[in-house]
C-alpha cells in the first residue's frame, strides 16, 4: 500500500520500523506488498513509514503479556558509550506498545538526552511515559546496597506510576555499585528480583552491566541469573531457568 505526501509528526526509515517491530527489513517489504503497512513519500520521493501506524501495529503485536524470558533481562555494555545503541533495541518495542519506562542511571538526565534522538523515545517522553531516577537514589540506602530495599522501591514505584494493568519496564545500571561495593550479593539480588517479577507479570526489568567496570565473574553471574541477555544488539535467551508463575 502506498500513501501520499502526508506529513506525520514522525517519520521512520524501514530499518527503524523493523527494529521497533522486532522484524527484518525484508519482512517490512513483505508487509507493504500485502497492504499491512503503508510506505509514504516526502520531499523528493524519499520513502518513510508513519510512526503512528507502526505504533498501532506494535500495540497489536505486544498486547499480550511479555514472554517470561523478557521479564528479567540484562544488557551487557562493552563501555559506557555503548548505552544508547545497546539499550534502544530493548526499550523501543515496549514503549511503542504503550508501556512506561523507569530509567535508573547515573547522570540520568544527560544520558536520557542521548536516547531522545530516537522517534519512539521522543514520542513516549512527550507523552509522560518515561520517568528518570538517579541510580544512587534507587539502589542505595545510607550508602549501602540492600536487596530488600531495592525490591520494595520497585513495588512502590509501580504502585505510584503504573496504571492498573499497564506494563512497566525498569531499566537500571548496577555496574557502578558493584565497583564501589565489592562482595555485593549480586546472585541473591537477581534471584529475588526474578521471584518478584514472576508474581508481577506486568513489570519487566532490564539490568545494565558495563563490563569494562567489573570482573569476569560478575558478567558470568549476570548471564546465569537472567533468562535473556542483550549483547551487541543481539538477544540471547535460555541462559537461566525461567521462574514460573
Amino acid at each position: 500500500m502506498y500513501g501520499n505526501n502526508s506529513t506525520p509528526a514522525a517519520r521512520l526509515t524501514a530499518a527503524e520500523a523493523a527494529r521497533i517491530l522486532k522484524i527484518s527489513p525484508t519482512t517490512i517489504e513483505r508487509m507493504v506488498q500485502l497492504g499491512i503497512l503503508s510506505v509514504r513519500y516526502f520531499g523528493e520521493a524519499r520513502p518513510y513509514f508513519s510512526l503512528e501506524e507502526v505504533l498501532a501495529l506494535t500495540s497489536q503485536k505486544y498486547s499480550k503479556s511479555s514472554p517470561e524470558s523478557e521479564l528479567h533481562s540484562c544488557v551487557l555494555l562493552r563501555n559506557s558509550k555503548q548505552l544508547g545503541p545497546a539499550l534502544l533495541p530493548v526499550i523501543a518495542a515496549p514503549l511503542a506498545a504503550g508501556a512506561r519506562l523507569v530509567l535508573i542511571l547515573n547522570q540520568v538526565e544527560s544520558r536520557l538526552a542521548t536516547l531522545l534522538t530516537d522517534p519512539v523515545i521522543q514520542y513516549a517522553n512527550n507523552n509522560a511515559r518515561i520517568h528518570t531516577l538517579e541510580a544512587a537514589d534507587f539502589y542505595l540506602k545510607d550508602a549501602q546496597f540492600d536487596t530488600g530495599i531495592v525490591i520494595d522501591r520497585l513495588a512502590r514505584l509501580h504502585a505510584k506510576w503504573g496504571a492498573s494493568g499497564q506494563a512497566m519496564l525498569f531499566a537500571g545500571e548496577i555496574s557502578w555499585a558493584l565497583s564501589q561495593q565489592p562482595g555485593l550479593p549480586l546472585a541473591e539480588y537477581e534471584t529475588k528480583l526474578a521471584d518478584f517479577l514472576s508474581e508481577h507479570p506486568q513489570i519487566s526489568t532490564t539490568c545494565i552491566y558495563d563490563t569494562s567496570l567489573q570482573y569476569g565473574e560478575v558478567t558470568l553471574t549476570a548471564l546465569q541469573t537472567h533468562a535473556a541477555a542483550w549483547v551487541d544488539g543481539v538477544c540471547r535467551t535460555g541462559l537461566a531457568p525461567v521462574h514460573r508463575r
